[in-house]
């Protein structure tokens, strides 16, 4: 992060793609707290519930790296091109209506100058189900 990009993140408030990114790992940490407290037989018994928590945090493990920083990062665009494509694909569209709205969200925002920097396109579907959001961030 330059100097400048530094003394522009101290003097403002966060940016929409901080928000966005911030808002994500709330909703998913929370949906996955949960599962983790459930006992044993629980958990083999709702396997699927359990396991759909790792595929969450396996998606936001890599946000810290970049959510300190206002502007869109190599590491922003290595999330949607590799974090987010497998994640939807991997789930197969049975993602959580706000998670897909943050996710859409967070591909519309990226600037044009990076835009060619993606290799992913998120699929149809998912701005079908993003579609139903109904609110927008909690953060604004």
């Amino acid at each position: 992060m330059s100097v400048e990009t530094e003394a522009a993140n101290k003097n403002s408030s966060p940016s929409r793609k901080q928000k966005i990114l911030a808002e994500l790992m709330e909703w998913l940490i929370c949906v996955s707290r949960n599962p983790q407290s459930w006992t044993m037989w629980h958990r083999l018994r709702h396997g699927r519930r359990y396991h759909r928590a790792f595929d969450d945090l396996n998606l936001i493990h890599r946000i810290p790296h970049s959510i300190l920083d206002a502007e869109y990062e190599d590491n922003d665009i290595s999330f949607i091109n590799w974090g987010i494509s497998r994640y939807v694909a991997d789930r197969n569209m049975s993602i959580d209506i706000s998670v897909a709205w943050l996710l859409i969200e967070f591909v519309k925002d990226v600037p044009d100058d990076r835009r060619g920097e993606l290799t992913w396109t998120p699929p149809q579907a998912l701005f079908d189900l993003a579609a139903k959001h109904k609110r927008g961030l909690l953060y604004e």
